[in-house]
């Protein structure tokens, strides 16, 4: 049967899928550097996450069987890809699976800041919030804002669909131009400088409000 290295931790359903039809080695959450070299030997595929350096040590202490090198991850950063490209072993990775997600999480982050969500939470928890002040915790309206995107790939797409039935316009600095984007959200490309600048009082606003606050 052959082995499959999860070199720290997978998800219970990709576990299970791979239990089926492999033996499975698997680091955990702790797992070092040492004892992975130990595990390696003999693997036909090692099921890695950003946290793990995929290089030549590595790579040789499986042995010349390895086949593949799957990066739970967008990226591949951690994957020394001419070491693997030089030894035959594939390399694969997620690129869409958390377009969505890190898009919402931005949302969250900027309704959090914009309504001073965080702040007025701490003050809660902590015993320091007494009663209505019409004053108080004041944050910003984001309808008819103006947002600013930097850089308007998956996520930054994902993010301007998000957020365009409140905005009043959406700027992207991008290295190229985006025309289907501009088309399809009513983006206008910009330089960072404009872009900054055009959605600073937004942000001097709110400023405002928080010193005031």
């Amino acid at each position: 049967m052959a082995i499959v290295l999860v070199a720290r931790r997978l998800l219970r359903a990709g576990l299970d899928s791979l239990a089926a039809d492999f033996e499975i080695r698997e680091g955990g959450l702790e797992v070092t550097r040492e004892r992975l070299l130990e595990l390696a030997p003999g693997a036909d595929a090692i099921v890695a996450d950003p946290t793990v350096a995929i290089d030549e040590e590595l790579l040789d202490a499986a042995g010349p069987q390895l086949k593949v090198v799957a990066n739970f991850a967008v990226g591949h950063d951690n994957i020394d890809l001419d070491a693997c490209r030089s030894r035959g072993v594939a390399v694969t990775n997620t690129p869409d699976v958390l377009t969505n997600a890190t898009a919402e999480l931005a949302l969250a982050l900027t309704l959090a800041a914009a309504r001073r969500m965080t702040e007025a939470e701490a003050d809660l928890r902590g015993g320091r919030w007494t009663g209505l002040r019409p004053d108080g915790y004041l944050g910003l309206e984001l309808s008819g804002a103006t947002f600013g995107v930097v850089g308007l790939g998956r996520i930054g797409h994902r993010y301007a669909e998000l957020v365009r039935p409140m905005a009043g316009e959406i700027l992207y600095a991008a290295n190229s131009a985006k025309p289907e984007a501009e088309s399809e959200l009513g983006a206008r490309r910009a330089e960072l400088t404009e872009l900054l600048a055009e959605c600073r009082p937004h942000y001097d606003a709110l400023a405002r409000v928080a010193i005031r606050g």
